[in-house]
């Protein structure tokens, strides 16, 4: 499976985030951007609310179910290798935090979002 290669992706690793993510898709979703959520099988139903917003935005939200609680780091890590494999060149890597309304406001003040540039080769190394 291959997506849009100019697409900026933005990586959420999440646990027990039932009272946020749908929000975050929400305001996430008026960006030009595509979200991967990377779920460590969160007892909450956390994975449910992402699945019910997959079918609004379908190919701007992806998800990952992990099978058990990994950790964050590995969390991103995993959603790094995603990004290489479905052939996106920029990303962002976020923690969900709603506290602030403007959260994503304030990351993209610009009209661009903020991002990391991939070299795939060395990243393919990283990640293994």
């Amino acid at each position: 499976m291959s997506y849009a290669s100019d697409s900026h992706l933005v990586i959420i690793p999440t646990y027990n985030e039932i009272d946020n993510i749908e929000e975050f898709i929400i305001q996430i979703s008026n960006f030009d951007v595509s979200v991967l959520i990377v779920d460590d099988n969160s007892p909450d139903g956390t994975s449910k609310i992402v699945e019910n917003q997959k079918k609004i935005h379908n190919d701007r939200v992806f998800l990952i179910k992990r099978k058990k609680k990994s950790g964050l780091g590995s969390a991103y890590k995993t959603g790094f290798k995603w990004a290489l494999e479905n052939n996106y060149i920029s990303l962002t890597p976020l923690c969900l935090d709603m506290t602030d309304k403007n959260y994503l406001k304030n990351i993209w003040e610009e009209k661009s979002p903020k991002s990391l540039g991939m070299d795939s080769k060395k990243l393919d190394q990283a990640i293994e």
